[in-house]
């Protein structure tokens, strides 16, 4: 009876402290792994936002255009350092970051 008695006290002075720490630590994964899902699924959602935006700004035929009123030589160096595609990387990236702050993220 007195070992009892003594497993509820020791219950009541170390094992609650243990079982809330492993509760809040439990929340606090579970959390942490909705909330990353939940932000993988918006970034996606974005980027679908924004490569719909550029094909209705035609940003890339516009890119095309710029770059064919320059000599080929010029063109060529550019490709040859990936200018245009760093451009066209930037610009991606730039409006998908548009869209994030539209959705509130």
């Amino acid at each position: 009876m007195v070992e009892f008695f003594n497993a509820i006290l020791e219950f009541l002075d170390t094992g609650i402290y243990t079982f809330f720490t492993e509760l809040y630590a439990w929340l606090i994964i579970k959390y942490t792994t909705y909330k990353i899902g939940f932000l993988l699924t918006m970034l996606q959602f974005s980027w679908d936002v924004a490569k719909e935006i550029l094909v209705q700004l035609s940003i890339t035929q516009e890119i095309e255009n710029a770059l064919a009123t320059l000599p080929p030589e010029t063109v060529s160096h550019l490709s040859f350092f990936n200018v245009i595609s760093g451009i066209n990387l930037i610009l991606n990236a730039a409006i998908t970051r548009f869209v994030m702050r539209f959705t509130g993220l």
